[in-house]
């Protein structure tokens, strides 16, 4: 394989192009903005309240180890991290670092388990961290680090 088709099959889409003709499509049909057009390709069946998540709440609020968290939320998503500073973003591009993002699609009791873990092991670690996840489980994008 030469050094142009390995280049190429790095970049190449994961969408088929039925896929992407799908995606359109919905968008069309949409008539909606951007927003919203990512809210309904992302909701993969009906949300449901996830039942684990309160008491994902109460375990990182009672094993703190002394750290404080800080938590900020609305009815779709809490926002989780180890200080205050970490939850706001700067307005101007300028100020701002690079910024890593990974999407994890877990449900149930693995996702209350999955922010549990990665929380605890950034606090043993002496880490900041900064994560949301959404209240109810349905999204493609349940968990974002």
């Amino acid at each position: 394989m030469n050094d142009l088709t390995q280049i190429l099959n790095q970049v190449k889409s994961p969408f088929t192009d039925e896929e992407i003709k799908h995606l359109i499509k919905i968008f069309i049909e949409c008539n909606c903005n951007m927003d919203d057009f990512y809210k309904r390709i992302n909701l993969v069946s009906e949300e449901i309240e996830n039942p684990y998540l309160n008491q994902l709440y109460s375990n990182l609020f009672s094993n703190s180890n002394g750290r404080e968290k800080y938590v900020d939320g609305n009815r779709s998503w809490h926002f989780i991290s180890s200080s205050k500073d970490a939850l706001s973003i700067p307005y101007e591009m300028k100020d701002r670092v690079p910024i890593y993002r990974i999407y994890l699609n877990a449900k149930g009791k693995d996702k209350a388990k999955i922010i549990e873990e990665y929380i605890k092991s950034c606090e043993e670690d002496g880490r900041i961290y900064k994560l949301k996840y959404s209240v109810k489980d349905g999204r493609k994008d349940e968990i974002l680090i």
